[in-house]
């Protein structure tokens, strides 16, 4: 089942409402339920990471697309509690045109992202995809133990032999992660670095 737009929102609602005992598990849950590829690369961001596209390029495009933007914490929450956007729903299609925008740089790309703004009924998972800057307590970590039964060592191996976040979910689906190098498949060594922009769930 294709995850529409609306339904991405609220999932990511759900999950950010979620709190106290076991949580972390009805939070995994939550996003397991409502996960393709597409809606990995809206939430965990990472295939834009070189975008290139700043919070305040981003609120200028914003602004261009729906006039005064809500004030918030960040400009994804800011959105997320505003009543505008267009009608469209898909996921893959919004990975497409954020796909095209990444190629894009200065005024051709802040024009393309006001209109890509103005485009989706879900505004705030444009900026989301772009800027990952909205909390939902559920890291990337946390979501790759979703598909993975080893042990933290075996998972951070596997880690550091995939690409992506996004790649290890959809190997460890398939149960096909690799446990060496391969030849002519790059990876990544095992070096200390931030995992996402998206924080990790402390446990209580």
């Amino acid at each position: 089942m294709t995850t529409t737009l609306t339904e991405l929102r609220q999932a990511l609602n759900d999950i950010k409402a979620e709190s106290g005992s076991g949580s972390k598990q009805r939070k995994q849950d939550r996003f397991k339920e409502g996960y393709d590829t597409n809606v990995g690369h809206l939430v965990i961001g990472e295939r834009y990471d070189a975008a290139g596209v700043g919070p305040s390029t981003a609120r200028e495009a914003a602004e261009e697309a729906f006039g005064e933007v809500a004030d918030g914490a960040t400009l994804s929450e800011s959105l997320a509690s505003m009543d505008v956007g267009g009608d469209k729903e898909s996921a893959a299609l919004l990975v497409d045109d954020l796909d095209q925008l990444a190629d894009l740089s200065g005024n051709e790309q802040k024009n393309r992202l006001a209109a890509t703004f103005a485009k989706y009924s879900q505004p705030s998972l444009v900026s989301l995809a772009l800027l990952g800057d909205e909390s939902f307590g559920l890291g990337t970590s946390q979501m790759r133990q979703i598909w993975f039964d080893g042990t933290r060592s075996e998972r951070k191996r596997a880690e550091a032999l995939t690409g992506s976040t996004v790649e290890f979910i959809n190997l460890a689906k398939q149960d096909e992660l690799p446990d060496s190098p391969e030849v002519f498949r790059s990876f990544a060594p095992q070096l200390a670095k931030p995992e996402s922009n998206l924080p990790e769930f402390v446990e209580e």
